[in-house]
């Protein structure tokens, strides 16, 4: 081979290696794009719950109204097993509910609650197997292990809410929210009306639902 053959190849082949390389990257960069904004909407998505959810802890306390708990207990009728009651205050709902043959538990983040509501199952002669009160953040709970979920929250939450438990909660579940109703889901049934109305939903049914809504999340 000529000197001026070599010079031609030395040349030559580096261009192919360059031009070779910028084809894959030429083909990749839309992939790449697209794992980068996905990446980046759920960064944004996390930010925007973790927002919401420390927005929560600011949220003042408002212990539910007598019709508030007996329109709750009508749609629990039928219903057994474990309950979790989510921001349970003083606990009245927990009580209820207790009364009525459920084992519950009522997460509550604020400590003066939680002393009462301990003390007054105390004073009841209520057993921990029937009504327990722990001061526990359910955000950072798993929820799996309730069939019944009660919520009397702020309605600014309840779109996170209904997505954390779509995510744990088993297909049988019922979940009741006071006041406050989730967007976008169908609820089983209501009872009340105006401040004190509440709303039952079936999981099974809402996630049968959502699964026909674009871009919802079951």
């Amino acid at each position: 081979m000529s000197v001026r053959n070599q010079r031609q190849e030395a040349v030559t082949e580096p261009n192919l290696h360059i031009n070779n390389n910028l084809l894959i990257l030429e083909h990749s960069a839309p992939c790449l794009q697209k794992m980068w904004e996905k990446k980046k909407m759920s960064v944004q998505d996390e930010q925007e719950n973790m927002m919401i959810r420390s927005r929560l802890s600011t949220v003042p306390y408002l212990p539910s109204s007598k019709d508030q708990t007996l329109n709750t207990m009508k749609l629990l009728e039928g219903r057994r097993g474990r309950l979790a009651d989510l921001g349970s205050g003083d606990g009245r709902l927990v009580f209820a509910a207790s009364a009525a043959g459920f084992q519950c538990t009522g997460f509550e983040i604020n400590s003066i609650l939680v002393t009462y509501a301990k003390s007054k199952a105390l004073w009841m002669g209520v057993p921990s197997s029937q009504a327990t009160f722990v001061k526990k953040d359910f955000w950072k709970t798993d929820l799996s292990s309730y069939n019944n979920v009660t919520a009397f929250l702020a309605p600014g939450v309840m779109t996170v809410l209904g997505d954390k438990l779509l995510k744990e909660l088993p297909d049988d579940a019922l979940v009741i929210a006071c006041r406050f109703p989730f967007p976008n889901w169908p609820h089983q049934s209501s009872v009340g009306s105006g401040l004190d109305q509440t709303f039952a939903y079936d999981i099974s049914s809402v996630r049968s639902h959502l699964r026909n809504v674009p871009n919802a999340v079951v």
